[in-house]
């Protein structure tokens, strides 16, 4: 849900809170390769998977390349961390490849293209 906030806020011109100093990271997924994933685990073994983007990054990282992807720049402000959140995270999916042969496909820098792509056509269609 980050990316669609961030997206708002570069189409909008307006600023961007990130909770905590950016530095916290992520292996962010495309919403095609969870797709995908729910596809596939339709097909799997019963059991409990872990699904998620092969490359980490930082809050800050996506930040600069959502910038540099849509020619603006984000007005950006660090507030606290929200209660509970992990410094870090990046999801193990080696159980869920081996039942699926399933791994993430998207890298960030294509995703992201795609978000602000779709994003910018339905600001143009406003």
């Amino acid at each position: 849900m980050a990316f669609a906030r961030i997206v708002e806020a570069l189409v909008r011109s307006e600023p961007f809170e990130v909770y905590g100093d950016g530095r916290q990271s992520r292996s962010f997924t495309f919403v095609g390769d969870v797709v995908d994933a729910t596809v596939r685990a339709l097909e799997a073994a019963a059991g409990v998977y872990n699904v998620g983007g092969g490359e980490e990054a930082s809050v800050r990282e996506a930040i600069a390349l959502l910038e540099e992807i849509s020619g603006r720049r984000l007005d950006v402000g660090y507030g606290p961390p929200a209660t509970g959140d992990m410094r870090r995270t990046k999801a193990d999916t080696t159980r869920f490849e081996r039942a699926t042969g399933w791994r993430a496909t998207t890298a960030l820098r294509p995703g992201l293209e795609a978000h602000w792509s779709w994003a910018a056509g339905r600001v143009a269609a406003r």
